[in-house]
């Protein structure tokens, strides 16, 4: 059955329905256990801060309190004085130093999504969400109007921001659900440079995309229309020079009380109270960062958990470029103990004079603060492509990819990839249904050819077969990858017939002779390589028993040919006879993320993974031994030549002692010295297994170097 719609929600529609319903916003276990007696707040033995029989002090709590209802309802502040700062701060610039995106998330009346098709030669042809930069002197909600209308062709009217992605100060995309106002479709008589054209999407019918980044937000806007789980939140016109964060920085005592304390700046510059702001400068600076450096600033204790809710406004101007550019997120923060640190009915002290803590007294604001702690009532953020480190290997094992967005290592002069100077050839391993037999056509060989510009690996292996053989094909699975470094790759695929006829000598040519069904055992004598041979025999085995799950390539642009590495160290300490489990870490960059390596002349695949090894561990990197367990993944596009010729390969690295070197541990974690990288322990259980697993078996795509 249908959902039911709500493109015309209303912000009372909204209010009742978060009055009414139960909300479902996810929690922390260690935030839900903080507050989960939290039903009726009482002001039994509350003990106020300062003293309320002074006038200035009842003036001081009132401007205070106003303050904070006003940030609860989205209307934002004017910004002041700025307390966390970790370097010269300077006014961004609209396009130069930041980038701010705006996208759509629209629905009609049958529950259709509002979808374009991309005009842009690295995405060319595929759908996505109406979106695009923001431009200068654009408020976000005039910038999302005219996305829309230029890619869509419709008007529409924002209900609420939906939740927020970011790359760190520097890069922004703000999600909205939004409604059709007026406008007809795009049709592809009015295609352009900004789309082609733009359609209604039931969801459930085949749609190309350009990056599975938005299912999301979809599903955010989807789940936002059945039961609002934050009131409706617009954007406020008030300027702001930088990014920053007014951080509504909260602590609750578990006891019956349910006393609550803010966190507040005590700048002389300011005549009355007010919440602290943090400023985001470099690139690494997420929303969650600059809490946590807020906090480090002043809390000593370290048995503090920090928990970054979500956004209760956004607060932007921009109407003189260079000057009010800047974004103030008013930023939801809970701290409570960590799971080891013992039980404290107050704050944590705090260092220096800098800020204090103000106990809440008001029973009505703390009830509305609590609540929105409690039923995550704030709109959500997240940090893009950079993803949970768990959810980007959980990805990569699976085949799934992402996006290439930064290399971690790479040549001083890096240039993108052309057919002029790599190749990438495929080749198919073809039995019939009635024996185990083996297509060598030609001069004998297996079909196969090199890729041409604007194929992907899947199109290039289907013509070769069909040129070279005469009939049709589906690539089952990748088999095998051979390789002579960046520039030679070849790609080995199992596949099967799906139409078509053997091409017979009547229609030699140029291509090949003819093609003819072989027995294994009875191949031509006359094979023009004899390469081949460990291919075949590769395909009866995994025809026989399969030794990893089915592999495709996935369509994801990159302008290079690189590796994504998941390079991990296991530890052999653990007695697996008293049930203690094998510890794994993997080898991250300094942001949480695999590390992305590009190949560069010769270099092998192992080569490649040497380099990275020996860069970060140069001290110990003669008494390691780096082996290539093989591929989880490939990702190409190839649809703009000369831009997405590249192939990213997800590849399964382990890193061991080598076993003649007994003066070291072989439990002792290498060291690494390059402060771009770091190790980080899995202790996700079922994650650990998987990547063991892996390791084990040898359930990954095998790679040669030729």
């Amino acid at each position: 059955m249908a959902p039911e719609s709500h493109c015309s929600l209303t912000s009372t529609a909204v209010d009742e329905r978060m009055e009414r319903q139960p909300h479902q916003g996810a929690f922390s276990e260690n935030r839900t256990n903080c507050i989960n007696h939290v039903y009726e707040v009482s002001v039994t033995n509350c003990r106020p801060e300062w003293n309320q029989g002074s006038s200035n002090m009842d003036s001081t709590v009132q401007i205070l309190e106003e303050n904070l209802e006003k940030i609860l309802k989205g209307e934002g502040l004017e910004v002041g004085e700025f307390d966390s700062v970790p370097e010269e701060v300077k006014p961004v610039t609209l396009r130069k130093s930041v980038c701010y995106i705006v996208s759509a998330v629209i629905f009609n009346s049958k529950d259709e999504l509002l979808m374009v098709q991309e005009a842009k030669p690295e995405c060319h042809g595929r759908w996505y969400l109406p979106a695009g930069r923001m431009e200068e002197r654009e408020s976000i909600l005039e910038a999302l109007q005219r996305e829309v209308k230029e890619e869509a062709g419709i008007d529409c009217q924002p209900i609420t921001l939906l939740l927020i992605q970011e790359q760190g100060p520097k890069w922004i995309r703000f999600v909205f659900l939004a409604e059709e106002t007026g406008g007809s479709l795009k049709t592809t008589a009015e295609a352009d440079s900004e789309s082609l054209q733009a359609q209604w999407w039931d969801r459930e019918s085949p749609l190309p995309l350009r990056a599975h980044d938005i299912l999301p937000l979809i599903d955010a806007g989807i789940k936002y229309r059945r039961n609002p789980s934050f009131p409706m939140l617009q954007p406020v016109d008030i300027p702001c020079p930088v990014i920053c964060q007014r951080l509504f920085l909260t602590f609750i005592d578990t006891s019956e009380e349910h006393r609550l304390w803010l966190l507040l700046s005590s700048n002389n510059a300011i005549s009355h109270p007010s919440l602290p702001i943090a400023v985001s400068v470099n690139a690494f600076d997420t929303i969650p960062r600059a809490a946590h450096r807020l906090v480090k600033e002043c809390v000593p204790s370290s048995t503090i958990n920090i928990h970054t809710c979500g956004i209760l406004g956004v607060q932007h101007n921009g109407r003189i470029p260079g000057k009010t550019d800047g974004i103030c997120f008013n930023t939801l923060v809970l701290l409570d103990n960590s799971d080891d640190g013992a039980e404290i009915s107050s704050p944590p002290p705090l260092k220096g004079d800098t800020y204090r803590w103000h106990e809440v007294t008001n029973q009505s604001l703390r009830g509305k603060i609590i609540q929105r702690i409690k039923e995550n009532a704030s709109v959500c953020f997240g940090l893009f492509f950079i993803m949970s480190l768990e959810e980007t290997v959980e990805r990569v094992l699976k085949g799934e990819g992402l996006e290439v967005t930064e290399l971690h290592l790479a040549p001083k002069q890096k240039k993108p990839v052309t057919r002029k100077d790599t190749c990438f050839a495929v080749c198919a391993i073809i039995f019939n249904s009635k024996e185990a037999k083996a297509t060598c056509p030609g001069s004998w060989y297996l079909p196969a050819g090199r890729m041409e510009d604007g194929e992907s690996i899947e199109e290039a292996l289907k013509r070769e077969v069909k040129e070279e053989a005469g009939i049709d094909c589906k690539p089952i699975t990748l088999l095998q990858i051979q390789e002579k470094g960046p520039r030679w790759i070849r790609f080995a695929f199992l596949a099967e017939k799906t139409g078509g006829s053997l091409k017979t000598p009547k229609e030699a040519n140029a291509d090949s002779l003819q093609a003819q069904w072989y027995d294994r055992e009875s191949l031509p004598k006359n094979i023009r390589k004899s390469d081949i041979l460990t291919l075949i025999d590769a395909g009866i085995r995994y025809r026989q028993s399969p030794w990893c799950s089915e592999l495709q390539p996935v369509n994801l642009p990159c302008d290079v040919v690189c590796q994504r590495l998941l390079l991990a160290f296991t530890s052999s300490d653990a007695n697996l006879e008293n049930g203690e489990e094998e510890r794994i870490w993997l080898l991250v960059s300094k942001d949480s993320q695999l590390p992305v390596v590009a190949s560069v002349e010769a270099q092998t695949l192992m080569v490649t993974a040497k380099k990275l090894v020996k860069d970060c561990m140069p001290s110990v990197y003669e008494q390691l031994s780096v082996n290539t367990c093989g591929i989880l993944g490939v990702q190409h596009s190839g649809r703009a030549p000369g831009q997405t010729d590249g192939v990213c390969l997800n590849t399964l690295v382990l890193l061991e002692y080598k076993e003649e070197e007994e003066e070291i541990s072989v439990n002792s974690l290498p060291k690494t010295e390059n402060d771009g990288f770091r190790w980080h322990e899995v202790t996700n259980k079922s994650l650990r297994t998987e990547i063991l697993q892996k390791i084990q078996e040898g359930s990954v795509l095998p790679v040669q170097s030729l």
